[in-house]
């Protein structure tokens, strides 16, 4: 009955012409009204849709031909009310997906950005058993295609199939094996709109009734929420971070001569706990451990930036890879710690080395949602000329533009695209950042601006030309009345932003100051006031 042909069929089998007529009808009222409604809330458009179904539920109750047949029957009349559902959301599945996804587009982001920084999350960070190992990946697969679903119950039949894949073989699976195993799927699935679908599942499933069926159903829904919670409470990227630190601890116990080992180091960079005089004489700057990472790639990634000071005053080598070929900098731009990515960009580290899939870092930046290190790169570009290409390609054919659309960071969208990104360009499946967007505020955001923007194939930055890619129309106007006064219009436009949001660091950078001044958090404390004060 999840299907729309049963839905139909059934339909027509109980209920006269008629009726069935009042039903679409009705569907098509509804589409007139809401389309003439601005941006109702999420909480109207819940209501009517369930006054919707509750007019097509009351018009088939009034149905001669139905009364005749489902006197007796509380199954049928069930059956009826799920054909009725689906044939409702199916109907709407142009309005009821992309009005959701507009209204959950910055959860969606948010939480994108934390799924993004536990893409390293393994079995063991989660406690899964063993033997439900063995089928998750299919099971993975499965949940994959949730959003090829139009009504709840397509979508909840999805969640428990992908269940069923995992748990064959194993007798049973508890409440405790059970949210482990959906946080992992929501992690490693790749979607970008889990808000959107949960929100959706919650809200629009009006044929919920007390049989079993519905109550297992009405359990998975909550799972799921659940999970999602949990993800979105950031206790597990903490948990996460101290799994690695403890990881480190355990080796540091368990070897008696681990004081002069290179890994003793790397708990000491963790831990904060670097004894300059004394560590560093042992093993060498260039030292490496069993991944190729030296100890300015492990005090980059986990944002220690008094040691990345530190070693780059001791010679530390920025661009030293690992076995990823990650630099120092990609470990900084992983976890969003914009004050080392501009130490490590001032010493020289180069940002278009790419890792072992082709990313290059403004690729990583645009991938983990950190709009700063965004910014950090480019205008750090755009002050030193050098040529950064925006719409570089990674092994499978994305742009940063293609990463960030995916996930729905419309900040970084809109910076990218200020840069000349092009949302035209396709990846190795044909597919464009169009098409890789699953948030319809995203999609809204690309067909706005794309006509407005240039689009080169590189981007080579000089302190001559502006950043923002102009209609040639507005871009004439604006060089005829401030011809020698865009750049700098531009660039103090660009302090003031930065200042707004509280972005000392750049802030820092558009003054000239240096990167530690003390004098600036005073500075931006009497611009905010004055502006403030302007206003």
């Amino acid at each position: 009955m999840y299907v729309l042909q049963d839905a139909t069929n059934l339909l027509w089998s109980e209920i006269n012409d008629k009726a069935y007529t009042t039903l679409e009808v009705n569907l098509k009222e509804f589409q007139k009204i809401y389309l003439n409604i601005e941006k109702p809330s999420l909480e109207t458009l819940k209501n009517s849709v369930f006054q919707l179904y509750s007019n097509c539920i009351e018009t088939i109750l009034k149905d001669k031909k139905f009364n005749d047949t489902s006197i007796t029957s509380t199954y049928l009349i069930q059956n009826i009310k799920i054909a009725v559902e689906t044939y409702i959301l199916h109907t709407l599945r142009k309005i009821l997906p992309k009005s959701i996804s507009i209204y959950m587009a910055d959860d969606d982001a948010n939480l994108n950005k934390i799924i993004r920084n536990l893409a390293d999350l393994k079995f063991d960070d989660l406690g899964i058993h063993l033997d439900l190992c063995t089928n998750i990946h299919r099971g993975k697969l499965e949940l994959s295609h949730i959003v090829c679903y139009m009504t709840v119950l397509e979508k909840l039949e999805c969640l428990r199939r992908s269940i069923r894949y995992i748990s064959q073989g194993v007798s049973s699976i508890t409440s405790d094996d059970l949210l482990p195993i959906l946080v992992y799927l929501v992690i490693k699935t790749s979607l970008s709109n889990w808000i959107a679908q949960i929100t959706f599942i919650k809200h629009f499933r009006f044929s919920a009734s007390s049989i079993n069926e519905a109550d297992e159903l009405a359990y998975l829904t909550t799972s799921l929420e659940a999970a999602i919670e949990y993800i979105k409470s950031g206790v597990l990227m903490e948990k996460n971070r101290m799994n690695h630190i403890s990881d480190s601890e355990q080796k540091e116990k368990n070897e008696s001569e681990q004081r002069t080992s290179i890994d003793y180091l790397f708990t000491c960079i963790m831990k904060v706990s670097l004894a300059k005089n004394r560590l560093l004489n042992r093993p060498t700057i260039s030292s490496k451990n069993e991944h190729g990472s030296t100890a300015l790639h492990i005090a980059s990634f986990y944002g220690k930036v008094n040691i990345v000071d530190y070693l780059l005053n001791s010679g530390a080598d920025t661009n030293v890879i690992n076995n990823d070929s990650f630099t120092p900098l990609h470990c900084a731009l992983m976890k969003g710690y914009q004050n080392i990515v501009l130490l490590l960009l001032h010493a020289n580290a180069n940002p278009i080395i790419v890792d072992n899939y082709g990313n290059t870092a403004l690729h990583i930046a645009s991938d983990r949602g950190h709009e700063g290190c965004v910014k950090a790169l480019l205008y750090f570009a755009e002050h030193t000329n050098l040529s950064l290409n925006v719409n570089s390609l990674n092994i499978d054919g994305d742009t940063p533009l293609h990463r960030a659309s995916k996930w729905g960071y419309l900040g970084i969208i809109e910076v990218l695209l200020e840069y000349g990104a092009d949302c035209k360009i396709k990846n190795k499946w044909g597919q464009t950042s169009f098409d890789v967007a699953q948030s319809e505020r995203v999609t809204i955001l690309l067909q706005h601006i794309t006509p407005n923007v240039v689009v080169p194939c590189t981007v080579k930055v000089h302190h001559s030309l502006p950043i923002l890619q102009l209609s040639p129309k507005t871009e004439n106007k604006l060089k005829s009345k401030y011809s020698s006064n865009i750049h700098m219009t531009i660039q103090i436009n660009k302090l003031f932003a930065a200042i707004s949001e509280g972005d000392i660091h750049l802030a820092n950078y558009y003054l000239g100051w240096k990167l530690y001044s003390f004098h600036l958090k005073n500075f931006i404390a009497k611009v905010f006031l004055k502006t403030t004060y302007m206003l």
